[in-house]
């Protein structure tokens, strides 16, 4: 029965975050893995596994799934994995050399007196204009108006795509009450460049025991 630690990843100011399950890596099947985030209500859980030591640091593989099947990457789960293995390090800091199945790249975290501050090279991004076919789908979908969209919208990815969409006020950005906000991004060269990596805070949970 291996331990899993929920970690609100991504905080603001220190509440909210984005709940994931973490995990060692152990002789799961891919099925009983998309089943976890539905038992922990978590929306995706991150598989831990030790791999020895690279550049230096020590090095970890991380697989990451939801409830419909494995992630090529996941930012939350990805800070969430650095506070985990930073809590256990014990330290004030920790350094380590992370592998997905894409890639392989360099994670930090700093131990605080209540949380962990996470960052992890991104890697780089590849993007293209929205096509007016996947524009509207979304749009629809949204009940955006044409005029509320300003700019273009670029599809950008690091491992999975997303749709930034550029909308005129904060107030066109949201949904009705009830439902979920849309996600907006500057679209500056600020951030086409991806000069900085990701940092985010995260609070440690309680511990679950897992049945299989």
């Amino acid at each position: 029965m291996p331990e899993v630690v929920v970690i609100d990843a991504c905080q603001r100011q220190g509440r909210g975050g984005s709940p994931t399950a973490v995990l060692d890596e152990a002789s799961f099947t891919d099925e009983e893995r998309c089943r976890i985030p539905g038992e922990l209500g978590t929306s995706h859980a991150v598989f831990i596994r030790a791999t020895g030591v690279e550049r230096g640091r020590p090095s970890y593989s991380l697989r990451f799934f939801t409830a419909e099947g494995e992630l090529p990457a996941c930012g939350h789960g990805t800070v969430a994995a650095l506070a985990l293995l930073a809590i256990r390090e014990g330290g004030s800091d920790h350094h380590a050399v992370l592998c997905t199945t894409s890639r392989s790249f360099e994670g930090w975290a700093i131990r605080n007196r209540d949380s962990v501050t996470a960052s992890f090279d991104p890697g780089p991004v590849k993007q293209h204009v929205a096509q007016a076919p996947e524009l509207r789908a979304v749009t629809a979908g949204l009940g955006l108006a044409d005029e509320a969209v300003v700019g273009n919208a670029c599809v950008a990815s690091n491992g999975r795509p997303r749709l930034l969409l550029p909308v005129r006020t904060r107030a066109a950005s949201c949904w009705p009450a009830g439902t979920a906000p849309i996600a907006t991004w500057p679209m500056d060269s600020s951030w086409k460049r991806n000069s900085g990596a990701p940092a985010c805070r995260a609070g440690d949970r309680t511990p679950h025991m897992l049945g299989r």
